[in-house]
């Protein structure tokens, strides 16, 4: 009998010790880790420019104008071959394929490495999303609705409707739902608050509104919308059976630095609880004076900023230079600076006019962007252009009669304008192709404009006549962009596509003629240079040189729940 009443106890006592220890829950502890880049490699700036996969094992993201891939496992990242050019990577739900876009596609590429396939057309896409059923939603544009299409390709099917009450111009940075039909996606313009995030569905179409946020929301297991408010990551419970959000919004960690990107996504979910994050700040710089072989001249004593050098007055004197979403004024002789205007557009441009007291420039206006000229006393008038959403200015003729801008259309993209600075004020269309064209500059005499165009699949150089379009000429022969004219209009000059090395070719414009001559290397641009501009008369340029730079890195946050408690 005391051997049954102990074995009893025993087994009593170990039952209950059972139930205690069993109804503790053991909650999963919080770890993090940072992905550094590569030696002599910068991580891309812009948040979308990196996904984690869905099993949480391995990081992909844009660095040096190519796409790599970091299992978090490993002591280093590698570059997939074949990806130059290569940006807003995302990945199939196997974990097994990266799909991005590049140079007017749609692609995708084996994670482990290999030949990269084309699946569709895509103009300069705004992100995408692939299901478990092999359904890839996109947006192939900077505007326009979302559209479908297979993973091993196929033609594209719009998927969403542009809401013309609320003035919507595109839709962006899908986010498929667990169940394969519903998804998230952000609607382009944001207002004061920011951007809206609706959920809408492959088979009924109807969308629905869930919140507003400076990014697009993205959903995490296990049932958490994540977007960005106040410079905070914020979760929010959401069912997404009934499509509904729960509770309050939860901070869980500081947002990195907005880009230019709009209403790109602020984090990277797994399926698995973890996340990633870029760690960004943007890099303050100092505006130096580099004579025509590139030599320092002079360095303006600045206070530390983010400067980046937009444009220079034609005297030489003054220069229009960013600093985040605010345009200044330089007084390149005194070294002092000025702030004329506030709330820039998206895509930062302005540009002076011939006699130096007006500058041209983009800033927000209501549901979209608009022009503006004023003086230097900050008095800025606003000039209603097109309906287009995103637009930005790219020359003052040097007889003061046009300006010269881009402005975003839904179906064909970035199209070229020019804007009579007298009389009424209409705008001209000058040029629209299923291509983007942008960068358009007038010619010293007026009679030809240089601009960029992605019509071959990569950006070239063109040149066509002006005011009216007609005879064009390719100018660059292995890629191109930002072109500019000499004083005298005897040379183009602009970098390649690497953005790094100055291309110069001597032209002659003859009649109704227009002929480049054999193009030949112009000097390098330091990887520090963020912005520059021609001072004329051979005079060199203004540059802005980053300093004191920032780690750029990824942050991966495992489980990342138990912020939740925090």
């Amino acid at each position: 009998l005391a051997w049954v009443v102990a074995a009893v106890a025993t087994i009593f006592a170990a039952v209950l010790a059972w139930r205690v220890v069993g109804s503790r829950e053991v909650k999963p502890e919080l770890m993090q880790m940072l992905v550094d880049a590569p030696p002599d490699v910068k991580i891309a700036n812009r948040h979308a420019e990196l996904a984690l996969s869905p099993d949480g094992c391995t990081v992909t993201f844009v660095a040096d104008n190519a796409l790599w891939v970091r299992p978090l496992g490993a002591a280093a990242a590698t570059r997939l071959s074949n990806t130059e050019g290569a940006f807003r990577p995302f990945w199939s739900p196997d974990s097994r394929t990266i799909a991005y876009f590049i140079a007017g596609k749609l692609m995708r590429i084996p994670a482990a490495g290999g030949s990269p396939t084309s699946v569709c057309d895509a103009i300069s896409g705004r992100g995408g999303s692939w299901s478990p059923d092999g359904t890839i939603l996109l947006a192939p544009a900077l505007a326009g609705p979302l559209m479908r299409v297979s993973a091993s390709g196929g033609d594209l099917v719009a998927v969403t409707k542009l809401d013309s009450t609320h003035y919507e111009s595109g839709h962006r940075f899908p986010c498929f739902l667990p169940d394969g039909e519903h998804f998230l996606f952000a609607a382009i313009p944001g207002g004061t608050n920011g951007w809206d995030t609706y959920v809408g569905s492959l088979r009924s179409g109807t969308v629905k509104h869930l919140l507003t946020a400076r990014s697009v929301a993205v959903y995490a297991e296990p049932g958490y919308l994540l977007f960005e408010r106040d410079g905070r990551v914020l979760a929010q419970r959401f069912d997404a059976g009934r499509l509904e959000l729960r509770g309050a919004p939860v901070s869980i960690a500081e947002a990195p630095q907005p880009s230019d990107l709009d209403a790109e996504p602020v984090t990277s979910p797994s399926q698995n609880g973890r996340l990633a994050i870029l760690r960004s700040e943007p890099a303050n710089a100092r505006l130096e004076i580099h004579g025509p072989t590139g030599a320092t001249i002079a360095q303006l004593d600045l206070p530390p900023a983010p400067w980046k050098v937009s444009d220079v007055s034609p005297d030489g004197r003054r220069a229009t230079v960013f600093k985040g979403d605010e345009l200044w004024v330089v007084d390149l002789v005194r070294s002092v600076p000025m702030r004329i205007a506030t709330n820039l557009a998206s895509f930062r441009s302005s540009v002076w006019s011939p006699d130096g007291n007006q500058i041209a420039f983009v800033a927000r206006h209501d549901e979209r962007e608009e022009i503006y000229i004023g003086g230097l006393d900050g008095k800025a008038d606003m000039v209603p252009t097109t309906d287009g959403t995103f637009k930005g200015v790219t020359d003052w003729s040097r007889d003061g009669r046009y300006i010269v801008f881009w402005s975003q259309n839904a179906e064909t993209g970035q199209d070229i304008w020019f804007l009579p600075v007298d009389g009424d004020r209409k705008p001209v269309l000058y040029l629209r192709s299923p291509a983007e064209e942008t960068g358009g500059r007038i010619s010293p005499d007026g009679r030809w404009l240089v601009y960029t165009s992605n019509e071959t699949g990569q950006n070239e150089i063109y040149v066509q006549s002006f005011p009216k379009p007609g005879h064009k000429v390719r100018v660059s022969l292995d890629g191109g962009q930002i072109a500019g004219w000499s004083d005298d209009g005897s040379r183009l000059r602009y970098l390649n596509n690497s953005g790094r090395e100055f291309v110069s070719v001597p032209v002659k414009g003859t009649g109704e003629e227009f002929q480049p001559g054999a193009a030949s290397k112009a000097g390098e641009l330091s990887s520090d240079v963020t912005g520059g501009a021609s001072m004329g008369s051979g005079r060199g340029s203004l540059v802005s040189v980053a300093t004191e730079s920032h780690p750029r890195d990824i942050r991966i946050i495992l489980n990342w729940t138990a912020l939740l408690e925090q």
